[in-house]
């Protein structure tokens, strides 16, 4: 079964490549080193993890013990 991956699956993929490769090698995943594994600049690597981890639109109140 064929799968077509869109240009931006394959930019979040490579970006968690290049976080893996940055922990295996023992290095601290940061954006700065991300990017000089890539070639895409900060920002880009900024979108790309807004596009794979989404923010929750709102969590659950916890209540408080008071």
């Amino acid at each position: 079964m064929e799968r077509k991956l869109s240009r931006s699956m394959i930019e979040v993929l490579s970006v968690k490549s290049a976080r893996e490769f940055c922990i295996n090698m023992d290095m601290t995943p940061s954006i700065s080193n991300i990017s000089m594994i890539t070639g895409f600049s900060e920002e880009k690597i900024l979108e790309l993890i807004e596009l794979d981890f989404p923010t929750c639109p709102s969590s659950p109140k916890k209540k408080s013990m008071i």
